[in-house]
């Protein structure tokens, strides 16, 4: 670590906190306010919906800095080249393609927009970054239990969209209760950790992280939709693109990590549809709602830490078969599914 990036790191830290410590007055400035309601919004007090600002922030000044110090000889930035962003068309649309995710992102907090105009508007700007480098479509799935890949040709790009906007809806949909995102994406630090990304890149990852955890465990900030979608999109980009070039991943790995939020959002898009309703409807019918109805706050963010981390380790350090992981995984998430509403039910009943 040189003597510049370390600089910027205590700079980047102290902006942080001052970010933090004056979340209320930004979020009133901007109107970035989360009020509580008593279903689905649990929190007692108005909440400033900045948190995505801090990874936002980070990650754009990082860009900055890391391509004026020429740290790769390619793009000038070692994190632009582990992404396979390697011309300055690529970086310019990559920048304002998410920007322009973050930027509608952060109009939905304040002004709630129609969910399919927020998604229309997501899948145009994806859509348009996808097809800007040939290094961003997923071209092929290889898997661990199986011998031959799988190779998508030129329904790849359409492909990528679809994983991409589902990612960020599980991602947006998971984050429901303090610390429950700062441990999806605690999860997703180790995974890049573990894989060899910059290391400089996350430094900053975990910067906002701690930061951001500190300030939410106490219920002073909020992630927002602003960081969800933000954080998911780039997540999304840097395991396809480890994937296409290093082949660091296997598919089943893939859906291992992302299993639980994916899950939950398409448990919640089923019922939704049962119920007439649309899938993009919010409700209390979420895995976070459900554990809290069932357990305390301090139990449910124990399940929640336990069944995202816990196949991450025993597949990365115990190389157990990522198949069976998955299959573990869903009859651990459907047992604590059914324990949650077994005692919703009796309520029902008892009301009755």
């Amino acid at each position: 670590m040189n003597n510049f990036f370390l600089i910027f790191l205590i700079f980047l830290i102290i902006f942080n906190i001052l970010i933090c410590y004056n979340a209320n007055l930004i979020a009133n400035f901007f109107k970035i306010i989360d009020y509580p309601d008593k279903k689905r919004k649990i929190h007692s007090t108005p909440t400033p919906l900045v948190g995505g600002l801090i990874f936002f922030i980070n990650f754009f000044l990082f860009f900055i800095f890391d391509m004026l110090t020429e740290s790769h000889h390619v793009t000038g930035s070692q994190f632009f080249f582990d992404i396979r962003i390697i011309s300055i068309k690529q970086i310019a649309i990559f920048l304002i393609a998410s920007f322009s995710i973050y930027a509608i992102s952060f109009y939905d907090d304040i002004y709630d927009i129609k969910p399919f105009r927020k998604i229309l508007s997501f899948l145009l700007i994806l859509y348009i970054l996808i097809l800007s480098n040939p290094n961003f479509p997923i071209r092929q799935l290889q898997f661990f239990n199986l011998e031959n890949n799988i190779y998508f040709n030129n329904f790849s790009p359409y492909l990528t969209l679809f994983c991409i906007l589902a990612f960020m809806n599980a991602a947006n949909m998971f984050d429901g209760i303090n610390l429950q995102s700062s441990i999806l994406y605690s999860s997703f630090l180790l995974i890049f950790f573990l894989k060899g990304i910059d290391q400089k890149f996350l430094l900053i990852f975990l910067v906002g992280l701690v930061i951001f955890t500190h300030m939410n465990m106490k219920g002073k900030i909020f992630l927002g939709n602003n960081g969800s979608y933000f954080l998911s999109l780039l997540i999304s980009i840097i395991i396809i693109t480890d994937h296409n070039w290093n082949k660091n991943y296997y598919t089943e790995e893939i859906f291992l990590y992302l299993m639980i939020p994916g899950i939950d959002m398409i448990r919640l898009t089923i019922i939704r549809f049962i119920k007439n309703k649309s899938p993009l409807e919010g409700d209390d019918n979420h895995l976070h709602h459900l554990l809290i109805k069932k357990f305390n706050y301090k139990n449910s963010m124990i399940i929640i830490f336990v069944m995202i981390f816990t196949p991450i380790i025993l597949y990365n350090f115990f190389e157990i078969n990522p198949l069976l992981l998955i299959i573990l995984s869903f009859i651990i998430y459907l047992t604590i599914l059914l324990i949650c509403l077994k005692k919703n039910i009796k309520r029902h009943k008892i009301g009755k």
